[in-house]
């Protein structure tokens, strides 16, 4: 089963996936956080926006989230990655 979303990219790079998406904020002042679970070759990554407890503009923001998970052995993998408002779900090949 896949589930696309324009926003979130999953890309096999070597022996690891990389995984992009933005995320959305009250302002410009977080940061992306991930969650990573790996189960046999099942891999679910939730992706979530932390505070940075600064002074900011009060202003909507968007930060870019950034997981690679490396050293994944030869063969196919399903990816599930979660994001406040946003989903994908797909199979991915590590060579």
């Amino acid at each position: 089963r896949e589930v696309a979303s324009p926003e979130i990219q999953i890309v096999a790079e070597g022996k690891s996936v990389v995984i992009t998406s933005p995320i959305r904020t009250p302002n410009p002042c977080y940061s992306a956080a991930g969650d990573v679970k790996i189960n046999g070759r099942d891999i679910h990554v939730d992706l979530t926006a932390v505070p940075n407890h600064e002074h900011c503009i009060q202003c909507i923001g968007e930060i870019s989230g950034k997981v690679v998970i490396q050293n994944l052995t030869k063969g196919w993998y399903g990816v599930d990655v979660r994001t406040p408002g946003t989903a994908a779900i797909t199979t991915i090949m590590i060579e």
